[in-house]
This record gives C-alpha cells, sequence and structure tokens, in this order.
C-alpha cells in the first residue's frame, strides 16, 4: 500500500511540475498548476495577493470571487503573513475568518512567500490539519512557480516595453514626416519665389545677380537633400521590415542605374551574385550609398568598383572596392558619423555612410575598412540573416 501511495505521489508530483511555466502569461501560468494542484489534493480556493501601500490586492484567485472583495487594507492574516515571509499553516475559525480574502467559517489554510510583498493562500474548509509531510513535498513545487511567476512579470514588462516603443516608433516616423514636409514646404517656396525673379527681370539682372540667385538655388537643393537624408537616417531602423527573395545582381542593376554610373567608371562583379531573402530597400540603400562614395573618391581618368558577395552560414558577405583617391586611417572611424564628409563637396549631406553603418547595426552584422592614401578604398560588410521572428530563407 505504502509503495503504491508513493508511486502515485511521484506521478502527481509529476504533474504538478509539468503543469508550472507552460505560458508567459501570468493568468494561463497561475491556471495550469493551481488548478491542477487543488483539483489534485481536494483543496477549495487559493489566491495569489501582494501587499501595495499597506493594501492587499489580488493578483489572482480560483474560483474567482466578487470585485469589490479583491482589494482591502483589513485582510489582517494575509498582512501578517506577507510580513513574515515564510510558509505557513493555520487554522481558520470564527476568530480570523473575516481576516483571510476567502469567507470560510472552518478549515486550513497554507501561506507561501512568493516574494517580499506577495504570497499564495492555498484554503481547504474541510481539513483542520494539513501533514507536514505533503507540505515538505509542495515547497519545490511552489518555489519552481515562483519562478515562472517571476518570468511571466519579466516579460509582461518588457511586452509592454515593445508595445511603448513600438507606438514611440511610430510616433518619430510620423514626426519626421512632419517636420520634413514643413521645412520642404518653404524651400520649394524660396525656389519658386527666384524663379519668377529670374523670369520676370531676365534682362536687367546682372551676372552678379544671377551668380547670386544660383547659390540661393544650390544652397536650397543641399537643403532638400540634407532633410531628406536626415528623415531616412532617423526611420531607417524602424520602418517596417518587408522580406523578399531578392535577386543581388538586379538588385545592383537597380542600384547602379539609378545612380547612373559615369563612363569614365566601370563596375567589376567578381562571382555570381546569390539569392537571398532580406528587406530589398534596406539593401538598395546600403548599395546606393557606398557605391556613390566610392564614385565621388574616383578623380582618374579609369576608375574601378569591384563588388563580390558571398554567404558565409546566415551572414552575407559584401566586399566593395575601388581605386579612389583612398582615405588617410585617422579617418576610419570619423567617415561614419553623422554629417562627416571627407571630399570637401558642398553637396554632399555627410549622411551616406552613418545610414549605411546604421542599417548593418540593424542587421547585427559588421562592416570594415580598408584604405589608404593613393591606394583606394575597400568595405568589408557582414548582414546577418538571422533577424526578427522571421527567419530568411537562403537560395544558393
Amino acid at each position: 500500500m505504502d509503495k503504491s501511495k508513493n508511486i502515485l505521489d511521484i506521478l502527481q508530483l509529476y504533474e504538478f511540475a509539468m503543469a508550472i511555466g507552460t505560458s508567459l502569461d501570468y493568468k494561463t501560468n497561475c491556471d495550469n498548476f493551481l488548478k491542477t494542484l487543488l483539483a489534485r489534493k481536494n483543496f477549495s480556493a487559493c489566491c495569489i495577493v501582494r501587499k501595495i501601500d499597506n493594501k492587499i490586492n489580488s493578483l489572482y484567485c480560483y474560483p474567482d470571487y466578487k470585485e469589490q472583495d479583491k482589494t482591502s487594507g483589513s485582510y489582517d492574516m494575509a498582512n501578517g503573513c506577507i510580513t513574515g515571509n515564510c510558509p505557513l499553516i493555520f487554522t481558520i475559525d470564527q476568530t480570523n475568518n473575516e481576516a483571510v480574502p476567502f469567507k470560510f467559517n472552518e478549515g486550513i489554510a497554507l501561506f507561501f512567500p512568493l516574494s517580499k510583498d506577495t504570497g499564495l493562500f492555498i484554503f481547504d474548509e474541510t481539513r483542520i490539519t494539513f501533514p507536514e509531510r505533503d507540505l515538505n513535498q509542495l515547497l519545490p513545487l511552489i518555489e519552481k512557480f515562483k519562478t515562472s511567476l517571476d518570468a511571466c512579470e519579466a516579460f509582461a514588462k518588457q511586452d509592454s516595453l515593445l508595445k511603448r516603443l513600438e507606438v514611440q516608433n511610430q510616433e518619430l516616423m510620423d514626426y519626421a514626416q512632419v517636420v520634413s514636409h514643413d521645412l520642404k514646404s518653404p524651400l520649394r517656396n524660396i525656389n519658386t519665389i527666384i524663379n519668377w525673379i529670374k523670369e520676370d527681370n531676365k534682362e536687367s539682372l546682372t551676372t552678379s545677380i544671377i551668380s547670386n540667385l544660383s547659390k540661393i538655388d544650390e544652397n536650397l537643393e543641399r537643403m532638400d537633400r540634407l532633410i531628406e537624408g536626415i528623415l531616412k537616417y532617423s526611420t531607417i531602423d524602424k520602418a517596417e521590415n518587408n522580406y523578399a527573395n531578392v535577386d543581388f545582381e538586379e538588385i545592383l542593376d537597380d542600384v547602379t542605374n539609378s545612380i547612373g554610373i559615369p563612363s569614365h567608371i566601370a563596375v567589376i562583379v567578381d562571382n555570381k551574385l546569390p539569392v537571398v531573402t532580406i528587406d530589398p530597400i534596406r539593401l538598395k540603400q546600403l548599395l546606393q550609398n557606398i557605391i556613390s562614395n566610392a564614385i565621388k573618391s574616383i578623380h582618374q581618368e579609369k576608375g574601378e568598383i569591384k563588388i563580390k558577395t558571398w554567404l558565409s552560414e546566415n551572414t552575407i558577405m559584401i566586399s566593395i572596392s575601388d581605386n579612389g583617391i583612398g582615405i588617410e586611417k585617422k579617418y576610419h572611424e570619423k567617415i561614419f558619423e553623422i554629417f562627416e564628409s571627407l571630399d570637401g563637396n558642398s553637396n554632399s549631406a555627410g549622411l551616406g555612410l552613418s545610414i549605411v553603418k546604421k542599417i548593418v547595426e540593424y542587421y547585427n552584422g559588421f562592416i570594415k575598412l580598408e584604405s589608404s592614401p593613393g591606394n583606394g578604398t575597400t568595405f568589408n560588410i557582414g548582414l546577418s540573416l538571422n533577424l526578427t521572428h522571421e527567419t530568411p530563407v537562403l537560395n544558393l
């Protein structure tokens, strides 16, 4: 008989253990474990309470009870148990039955501390004692249950934080769009006024005035590019991921066609480019900014931009080299900073390589620069393709 009981106890403990931590939702986790515990051990009810501002608040109850009973400052028994912070067994009778969340006239209550301000009560209105052996069996289960509740609360906080961040990111994107529109609108107005002045006074304007108006036009264009660049930079890691099967060769063709490669520069692809599942917009932005940067650095009559890509496990490797003027080592970090431009080009907003770096960071990747004056520049980039909840596919 004792042997059979021991086997049943072991099976029951296993069932209890398997019911713990099956969900990161607080209520579901409590339901799975505590309802099983109450059913198998023939307990009457249970509740988890927390002391907040000297009041006892219910976090979970089964069976549920009236809403008005869920928060009270008068649960003297619960308050004392939480303050004591140790497992307890006590008898419920006429002297204390109003001092616990469930109104039983008799029975026993078990208390298990879950934290310095939180505890679990288990009630049985049919018993007057509870064997110490049974209590000792429950202690390791309650400890595991406590850990699972900590995980649930941590997950809830993280989930709440992520939702707040999503809202803030969307607000930032909306704000950036509004600011971009509000800043560009007066630029367009100024440009229109300049054109009117040129048109209405084309016979009386001096060469000096026309030159000055052209300079204003150039600065308006630069300001427009700067606003556009800031908008891209501020939203590059917040825009939605739109994964697609991307033929790297097609993306590269689109980029070179949109840039307009000068006739004296040859773009050389060293190998058959792979097909990957990635966000094509971010990949285009990355390639466009690096290739544009390479074009600006090539001053000789015959220029070359060499591109090579390959897959290494779940990382796409990209190498882009040029035979341009090169970059001094002291500027290797500086060029990735926002608004930094080393070519002295007033038309450059100084955002291209900053955007590249931000895209690389978004993909948990890396970017390495090899360059010296007179020896061209090579950017070696690695983009991790194991990102977010979706698992991108690699197609060789």
